[in-house]
């Protein structure tokens, strides 16, 4: 594939997408708003927020494939893995603590105390989720995982 038609082809996928994201949020906030859930502020900023949301995905496509070097490429994907590892760390200590809630026991804090509980989730666990995360990159060769 030439380069030309590489840029083309990525530049109409973000067409594409930001368009049909954008409608989409048009369309919940505008429910949103006609239920009167939220007022006429919230609409225009959370749609303003997601034009910004589009705006940086964008902006991070076009600097990371556009301006970097490979090798930059490469310490992006170091850092992703880690910061996706550590988010999933988190994301992994706030669910156990909403699966003690379901299963009516009591919070975490209870249980092993306060200053323990804020150590597990302010430490280890995205310790512990960039670790894995960055395990699991290396293993791959820290390339971006390939989207169907």
């Amino acid at each position: 594939m030439v380069a030309g038609e590489e840029k083309s082809e990525w530049k109409s996928y973000w067409k594409k997408i930001s368009t049909l994201f954008l409608a989409a949020v048009s369309v919940i906030l505008c429910v949103l708003y006609s239920l009167n859930v939220i007022s006429l502020y919230w609409l225009i900023r959370e749609f303003i927020a997601a034009l910004g949301a589009v705006f940086f995905l964008y902006l991070i496509r076009y600097v990371k494939f556009e301006k970097l070097s490979e090798k930059g490429r490469l310490t992006g994907n170091k850092v992703a893995y880690v910061v996706g590892g550590s988010s999933l760390g988190i994301f992994t200590f706030f669910g156990i603590a909403a699966i003690l809630r379901i299963i009516g026991l009591p919070p975490l804090s209870y249980i092993i105390g306060l200053w323990p509980t804020i150590i597990l989730l302010l430490v280890v666990s995205p310790c512990l989720g960039g670790y894995f995360g960055y395990w699991i990159g290396k293993k791959r060769g820290f390339q971006p995982p390939k989207i169907p």
